[in-house]
């Protein structure tokens, strides 16, 4: 099988990088900084099985050297337990988050296990019985109360699985009954929700574990589930075969291909054939280290026939959806743009304001170019208006979370209008030129208000070179930015420029909050530049036109 044989080749290549690593001296997998994580440790699983599964293109198989890394890195992990079966959670910038029953690094431990059993030695392999059974049998205590979520859904799964590896009935029933619970939490859209909407990244995680719960235990009632998760993200994908972060909750946007999920995906043709696009996709963007784990968990279950009959929405010259009256996604020539008509009401918005985890529901649209990735993004972030496509001042606090959100898709043009229980506002998007797209930000009703804050935040590359006006600059977190742009003048970068009918102001750089760092700090990913107007009773519409450089057109849309 051709796909296979592509996966089974990007692991090895993967694996090959991975060696350079790896400490002998301690069995620990280090991250490029020297760092180290428990998380490190799920390496073995990609180890063990190319050790222990024979494949023409596997040239690992029985190698004494992986072996070895398995063995020792298992070690890393026992040595990590406490006598409860429980390990710090540690993250590489040094913060500890207290003792857990790590669940990903548990499975992949297990299934590290399951496959190399036969060539452990019989004090290792008591040694690393010992410190599953302990930890499976913590997991298994918490399940008992753990509502659904992306972290109890993994442990469910894996549960199920260390039951069939140790012969524990009470561990796959336990499992196996709230894996049922899991599938029948999707929503009609194919998300599972947290903080009352969707988060495209973790609901990555639900579509692993349930796919992976489904091969185990060939539980047909989880197919209807896995279906509707599999059209969702058959979705909101950029032609890359990164995940739109428009509609996403939790997670801010990730240059990455779609790595997570495949076994929830490799269920049925349409996501099978997904799966030929996001090889496709890893060929021109390698896989990075710390999906090598979950790319071996849809290897270790790669069905015997492969369907590749359903089309790929990303792969089309001309595509718009308006999906499940929530967001609208059109693909046109070399653009792909999101609107996310996936808002909050007041009572959620105060619920959501409780958890670090959460972010506020506040970009809204998103564009994407074949020649440079994610131009305009719509990551959101957390008590930070400033941060917002809209935002106003009402008395002493401010506004910019809508509490409604509409979409409609139109031949020519996409639209969202945004209610904030009074203010209303809209964003209209247009193709005018295949080499460009215009977005429109308009006011529709002002309320009381005198004046309506516009944010559009750009995603830039490190040190790219940036004109506006007569400045130029090269892009830098060391340097901050603040220009003005004005009418007719433009912003322009190596693949594309801006134009703003109304003056409009240019900041770098504008830090989001990053909930997975204990300060808060963001990552240097995560850094925006952001244009901002603002908006009046006497000029309430302002059309930006974001225009390609002819240089960076495929031939047939010059």
């Amino acid at each position: 099988m051709t796909e296979k044989t592509d996966l089974v080749k990007m692991i090895a290549s993967g694996i090959a990088q991975l060696k350079r690593s790896y400490s002998s001296g301690t069995g620990r997998f280090l991250d490029e900084k020297g760092q180290w994580t428990l998380t490190n440790q799920d390496f073995i699983w990609p180890l063990a099985w190319f050790f222990a599964c024979r494949y023409p293109d596997n040239p690992f198989y029985r190698s004494k050297e992986i072996l070895n890394a398995v063995q020792k890195g298992g070690d890393a992990i026992a040595s990590s337990q406490d006598k409860d079966g429980r390990t710090e959670f540690l993250k590489a910038d040094g913060s500890a988050w207290g003792k857990i029953y790590m669940p990903w690094t548990m499975f992949h431990w297990l299934e590290a296990f399951r496959v190399c059993q036969p060539f452990l030695e019989e004090k290792r392999k008591e040694r690393w019985k010992k410190g599953l059974l302990a930890a499976y049998s913590g997991i298994s205590r918490e399940l008992k109360t753990d509502p659904i979520h992306n972290i109890s859904a993994w442990k469910a799964m894996s549960l199920y699985q260390a039951g069939k590896v140790f012969s524990h009935s009470g561990w796959k029933k336990l499992g196996g009954d709230f894996m049922r619970k899991v599938a029948g939490e999707v929503q009609p859209d194919g998300f599972w929700p947290e903080g009352s909407g969707p988060t495209v990244s973790y609901n990555t995680i639900y579509l692993h574990a349930l796919g992976l719960y489904y091969f185990m235990s060939r539980d047909d009632s989880v197919l209807s589930a896995l279906d509707k998760a599999t059209e969702f993200h058959r979705r909101f994908l950029y032609p890359d075969g990164s995940l739109v972060e428009t509609i996403d909750g939790r997670v801010k946007y990730r240059e990455e291909v779609l790595s997570i999920g495949w076994p929830g995906l490799l269920t049925e043709g349409k996501g099978q054939g997904l799966i030929s696009f996001l090889l496709k996709c890893l060929k021109r963007k390698p896989p990075g280290k710390i999906v090598l784990p979950y790319l071996t968990s849809a290897l270790d279950i790669w069905p015997e026939s492969f369907s590749l009959a359903e089309p790929v929405f990303q792969e089309e010259k001309t595509w718009r959806e308006v999906y499940r009256g929530k967001a609208c996604l059109r693909k046109k020539g070399d653009f792909f743009v999101c609107l996310s008509g996936y808002a909050l009401n007041a009572q959620q918005q105060q619920t959501n304001a409780e958890s670090r985890w959460l972010m506020d529901r506040s970009c809204f649209v998103s564009v994407w170019h074949r020649s440079c990735g994610l131009i305009i993004s719509a990551d959101n972030s957390k008590n930070q208006p400033d941060w917002a496509n809209f935002s106003f001042w009402q008395g002493a606090s401010r506004g910019f979370s809508p509490v409604k959100a509409r979409v409609f898709s139109e031949d020519k043009k996409d639209r969202l209008i945004l209610d904030f229980g009074g203010p209303s506002c809209q964003i209209a998007v247009a193709f005018p030129r295949p080499d460009r797209v215009e977005l429109t930000f308009s006011v529709e009703k002002f309320s009381h208000l005198k004046q309506i804050r516009v944010a559009v935040p750009l995603r830039l590359g490190e040190r790219e070179q940036v004109i506006i006006g007569q400045s130029r600059f090269k892009v830098s977190q060391l340097t901050e930015q603040r220009l003005n742009l004005k009418t007719g003048e433009y912003l322009k970068t190596k693949n594309w420029q801006i134009s703003s009918q109304l003056p409009a102001w240019f900041f770098w750089p504008v830090y989001p909050f990053n909930p997975y760092a204990l300060s808060g700090l963001a990552l240097p990913e995560q850094v925006r530049a952001f244009l901002v107007f603002n908006l009046t009773a006497n000029q309430p519409v302002n059309p930006i036109t974001l225009k390609m450089h002819s240089a960076v057109q495929s031939d047939n849309q010059k």
